[in-house]
């Protein structure tokens, strides 16, 4: 199989609602809504809020995603409820609890929320949509820059004992690259956050409210050297990988793309097979979205994230995430 992949571009010099615009069509083309669930322009700033519902016979079986635009950058919060008349986050019975509901209801300011990316009207936006089984995952980018991230689709599937009665779920994830691992990280959360929540304690202050927190890693080996155990992965999964020089009855070197990927502990079902993890062993001067082919016409992939590591040789790795584009 191969995802459906479709981009949407703001070409330079843009205004903002023309950059919200292209976020809106590749949302609406995911699935994940047929309208923004409210629009407004507060603060020298347009706001745009998606609703998910996961489970709606939940108490906080809804989330609502508060994305942010301007001429500098894109940033997102959530809350466990929002309030389209007052035009403000509030809780699943409004107003909700300040901290534990949401953080902040000042529109016009900023107030922990996680920047995307930063943009600039003089570079031409676009975010490209890779769709497979219901699951999509987006790449925001402007020139060389750019930020991978998916929004869990609605009636998403969790294990049983993430219960929707206790608290929200945050489905907002970055897929980036550290070292030699691919990193899922979860983009923001408030207290009543089921996975990461209660990390925050009773804080009222915003510090680790936008941060970005490893939820799972996938770990590629590389060449260890003389004993020196220094570049040996040390979390997350490890995924296998051998080469001739090192065991000459392996028959060829082992370096596939592995799917069968799941972003974090709580959710029930694998990713598609049509996104995976690798690593790239012939290059170091990778780039977002280029090709990456296993068997030409028949297995290529597309880099929606990526670290070149500094070597180019069969005994060293960089990390890749990568969507299938034929197959």
């Amino acid at each position: 199989m191969a995802v459906t992949k479709q981009a949407y571009v703001a070409n330079a010099p843009w205004t903002i609602t023309q950059v919200t615009d292209t976020v809106r069509d590749a949302f609406i083309g995911a699935g994940l809504m047929t309208a923004w669930h409210d629009s407004f322009t507060s603060g020298g700033r347009e706001h745009r809020v998606l609703e998910i519902i996961y489970n709606g016979s939940k108490t906080y079986g809804k989330t609502y995603y508060w994305f942010t635009f301007d001429g500098t950058g894109i940033w997102v919060r959530t809350s466990t409820g929002w309030n389209t008349t007052s035009k403000i986050p509030s809780g699943p019975g409004v107003p909700g609890t300040q901290y534990v509901d949401w953080f902040d209801t000042t529109t016009a300011g900023l107030g922990a929320a996680s920047q995307l990316l930063a943009i600039s009207t003089s570079i031409s936006f676009s975010i490209t949509r890779y769709t497979s089984s219901g699951r999509s995952f987006f790449v925001l980018r402007t020139g060389t820059s750019y930020f991978t991230f998916t929004i869990d689709p609605p009636g998403t599937s969790f294990r049983a004992f993430y219960d929707l009665n206790l608290g929200y779920h945050s489905g907002i994830y970055q897929v980036t690259t550290q070292g030699r691992k691919v990193v899922i990280n979860s983009v923001h959360r408030n207290r009543r956050e089921l996975l990461l929540g209660s990390s925050l304690n009773n804080s009222t202050s915003g510090s680790g409210v936008p941060s970005r927190v490893p939820c799972s890693e996938y770990c590629i080996p590389t060449n260890y050297g003389n004993n020196n155990q220094a570049s040996l992965p040390e979390e997350g999964f490890l995924l296998p990988g051998w080469t001739t020089a090192a065991n000459p009855s392996a028959g060829s070197d082992f370096n596939p793309v592995f799917n069968g990927i799941r972003l974090t502990s709580i959710h029930s079902a694998d990713l598609p097979a049509d996104f995976g993890v690798s690593s790239i062993k012939n290059s170091d001067i990778l780039a977002i979205q280029d090709n990456a082919t296993v068997s030409a016409g028949v297995e290529e992939y597309e880099i929606i994230a990526f670290s070149n590591t500094g070597t180019t040789n069969s005994l060293t790795s960089n990390p890749v995430f990568l969507a299938r584009i034929v197959g």
